[in-house]
């Protein structure tokens, strides 16, 4: 069954959009695509930026005050912060649960894997292993 046709039905038995049996699996693949664009798209230097900051956030809220640590606005971050949200508002998903599963997917992994690529690069620094926060805010 196609996407629209899922909607279409989801609208008609259940009064809301994307409410249907298939619903985390449609919002997940809506959101790698979401990921793919808005942050991945965006560069490797964009791509760090977002992973890095979400791998170190407990929650939404968390994560948004890593935009303006210390006073200092990150403009970039709070950019992609905005599109990423945006997007999924459009799509009808919980952002919380969205950047759970971000974090869980994407961010974490990519931290984790770049931390071990430090350790490899310059060992006389004695990068510690990179452990993820606990995320709060569920996931999809």
């Amino acid at each position: 069954m196609s996407k629209l046709l899922k909607e279409q039905w989801a609208k008609l038995a259940f009064g809301k959009r994307n409410t249907s049996i298939n619903e985390s699996v449609d919002m997940k693949s809506d959101v790698d695509s979401i990921v793919q664009q808005s942050i991945i798209g965006l560069g490797p230097e964009a791509e760090e930026r977002f992973f890095k900051n979400l791998s170190n956030a407990s929650s939404m809220n968390h994560f948004l005050g890593m935009c303006g640590p210390n006073g200092k606005w990150d403009k970039k971050l709070y950019r992609m912060y905005s599109d990423f949200s945006q997007q999924c508002i459009n799509i009808g998903c919980d952002l919380d649960a969205a950047l759970g599963y971000v974090k869980t997917n994407y961010a974490d992994p990519y931290e984790i894997e770049r931390t071990k690529q430090l350790q490899a690069a310059e060992p006389e620094v004695g990068y510690s292993d990179h452990v993820p926060a606990q995320w709060n805010g569920g996931s999809l």
